[in-house]
């Protein structure tokens, strides 16, 4: 739904004016509201003056989104923030980031409109908090793959897909697979801090590689927890293995901490840059003596992916491959993948973009040594890392 044209907030209500003498409220229009957002209405954008009031009426019918102006727009801000929002929105980005990337662009108007970029604001119902609303659909799982399908249609390989989703340039996809079968640049062995590959994946990298390659990781041995060590890949069609530090058995507790997963992956990904690599495959990290569930390490390893996503790479393809018996496990994790990391992915991106938001406005209260608003905001954002930690830790119960 779309409305440009005059709004105003007057005693928390909004109001939409139809000219001059003809006005209508929130209320009058609740009934027909409703059939709409039954019928799957999911965003309303009032592209109008002083919009507060609207926001807050329309939040309580359980709209899933709204955007709406914080006061008075100026004409020449509201036509450019649309045309801004809707071409990013074209490009397959979420509504929250067209909206930040609207609001990034309307910052070259700043001089002339100052505050202009602030006026774009987006509230959400959090019962509806997985919305994705794109305009083609970037997206795809696969609970019944068609491979001859995609291969007739998608120079990608997505045999054994169970996820795929291209982030800017970079497909990303996870695969039921052994790694060792992959055609990448880069295979990332899930080792121990002295590199011993003594089992589950890494010894399937080990035995496909060969043994020369134990030789060049007990020269490398031990290393910190969480760093990686590079080797040849040996017999494998790769041109390296990155070997990642997940598990330390000195350590009281053997099961590796999630922050394990991400700091590995941050350190192979920057590795990986540095070595020109078009690809890379990770399996599931810690996931079989370290005790993982399969979905906790892949949601690990997609975080970190999604935040180096953020700028220019020349990874173009990113594997998380995941061993299991095809014949009594694989519908398992079909399921659990589309359930579980698909959802996660679209709200890791909203929270992230909102966290980034609360960021730029603590920074802003600061600066007006505004303390007390810029302590509100900055709870805020330690609760909303707070609500990803909890998930992270409890999606293997989920």
């Amino acid at each position: 739904m779309f409305f440009a044209g005059h709004s105003h907030t007057k005693n928390n209500k909004g109001i939409i004016f139809i000219n001059p003498q003809e006005r209508l409220t929130i209320v009058e229009l609740k009934n027909a509201l409703n059939k709409a957002i039954k019928k799957g209405l999911q965003l309303a954008i009032f592209n109008s003056c002083d919009g507060i009031g609207l926001a807050e009426e329309l939040s309580k019918l359980n709209l899933p989104q709204i955007i709406v102006m914080r006061e008075g727009v100026p004409d020449l801000i509201a036509q450019e923030f649309l045309k801004y929002f809707l071409s990013a929105l074209q490009q397959n980005k979420s509504v929250f980031n067209s909206l930040r990337e609207a609001r990034e662009r309307l910052q070259a108007w700043d001089k002339d409109f100052p505050g202009g970029s602030w006026l774009p604001m987006i509230c959400q119902n959090l019962s509806t908090f997985n919305l994705e609303i794109k305009l083609q659909e970037s997206l795809k799982v696969f609970p019944n793959l068609s491979v001859d399908f995609w291969h007739e249609n998608n120079e990608m390989d997505l045999e054994d897909t169970i996820f795929y989703k291209k982030i800017h340039e970079t497909n990303l996809l996870v695969k039921v697979t052994d790694i060792t079968r992959l055609n990448v640049d880069i295979i990332v062995s899930s080792d121990d801090n002295y590199l011993t590959m003594g089992g589950g994946v890494s010894g399937t990298i080990l035995r496909k590689a060969g043994k020369n390659i134990r030789e060049e990781t007990r020269k490398l041995a031990p290393i910190k927890l969480g760093d990686v060590a590079i080797t040849n890949a040996g017999n494998l069609s790769a041109k390296y293995i990155f070997h990642a530090a997940v598990l330390d058995y000195q350590l009281k507790s053997h099961k590796p901490d999630i922050k394990v997963i991400q700091e590995v992956t941050k350190k192979s990904l920057k590795l990986a840059e540095s070595v020109n690599a078009k690809s890379i495959a990770f399996p599931a990290l810690a996931t079989g003596k370290g005790g993982l569930a399969p979905e906790q390490s892949a949601l690990g390893i997609i975080i970190e992916i999604i935040k180096a996503l953020k700028f220019s790479t020349p990874l173009q393809t990113i594997i998380i491959s995941i061993y299991a018996d095809k014949n009594n496990y694989i519908k398992t994790i079909k399921s659990r993948f589309s359930n579980q990391i698909s959802h996660f992915i679209d709200l890791y991106q909203q929270m992230e973009t909102r966290y980034e938001l609360l960021e730029d406005l603590e920074n802003i209260f600061n600066s007006y040594n505004i303390e007390l608003a810029a302590d509100v905001i900055h709870k805020y954002q330690k609760k909303l890392k707070e609500i990803m930690d909890n998930y992270m830790i409890n999606i293997d119960n989920k």
